[in-house]
């Protein structure tokens, strides 16, 4: 993080907590509530995990105190995200189970749909697969009945992904066909271009090289017109690897220049 950027940040939690004694003082729990979840993605944003959960905490007994049970939900998701980065998996997931259960209760699809997400992706966390796997699913489920829901591409592909570490690799494939198809669909090229790379990785696994070459040249060069030059990077030192294995001297050196360029200009960027 910039020096600069690091400095915008600091200076809007400084403006936040003087909004939050304002709202504190005058027992206005509702604002102090989405004040406390601001200043918790800040500090998320900041890798602060500890203050966040200080902040996320504090919000939730605020969504208590004024019963608004869907702040209770998002925070107790937030919350669950910051305690796993943690390491404090059974908290995490303790907090999970609950939005889970108020989720069903005000049967509120896109809520279920993100809450059995991010089970899952604690879950994972302890090496649950399966259990993974059946979170996964279920949020597909709740997604899918949810045709404003934008996030439907991502949980397609953790349920790719978890396929993938349990060894079936054929329906992880499937499954990350399938998030591409979503992706166009919602104009979600961020993770098209992930899951793109993700396919190769896929296909490497199998020793599959030409495959793995023809997703990871795909999602490169969609990292290109993204301007996403650090993924674009990234993915340039996989073909290298794949390059030189295939004996691809053209493409290997084509690949080596553009490295080079990224690099100059992300030093740039980051000295500026």
């Amino acid at each position: 993080m910039s020096e600069n950027i690091s400095k915008a940040l600091e200076e809007q939690k400084h403006q936040l907590k003087i909004a939050l004694e304002l709202a504190e003082n005058r027992n206005d729990f509702q604002t102090a509530m989405r004040i406390l979840n601001e200043l918790g993605i800040l500090c998320q944003a900041q890798q602060n995990y500890e203050q966040a959960e200080k902040y996320y905490q504090r919000a939730i007994e605020y969504a208590l105190k004024i019963n608004d049970r869907e702040a209770e939900v998002s925070l107790r998701n937030n919350i669950a995200l910051i305690q796993k980065a943690l390491d404090k998996v059974n908290d995490a997931l303790s907090n999970i189970e609950r939005a889970i259960e108020i989720a069903n209760e005000l049967e509120h699809t896109v809520m279920k749909a993100i809450s059995y997400n991010n089970r899952g992706l604690i879950l994972q966390e302890l090496n649950r697969l399966e259990e993974s796997l059946q979170a996964f699913e279920k949020a597909v489920e709740f997604s899918d009945s949810a045709p404003e829901f934008q996030g439907k591409a991502i949980i397609k592909g953790n349920v790719a992904s978890i396929l993938k570490k349990l060894g079936r690799i054929q329906d992880a494939i499937a499954k990350y066909e399938e998030t591409i198809k979503i992706c166009d669909e919602i104009g979600d090229f961020n993770t098209k271009a992930m899951t793109l790379m993700n396919i190769g990785k896929a296909y490497l696994e199998q020793g599959d090289n030409l495959s793995a070459v023809e997703y990871i040249e795909k999602g490169c060069r969609l990292y290109k017109e993204l301007g996403l030059l650090q993924n674009e990077l990234e993915s340039v030192k996989e073909l290298i690897k794949i390059y030189e294995q295939l004996g691809r001297i053209h493409d290997i050196e084509n690949a080596k220049r553009r490295l080079e360029e990224l690099n100059k200009i992300l030093n740039i960027k980051e000295d500026s």
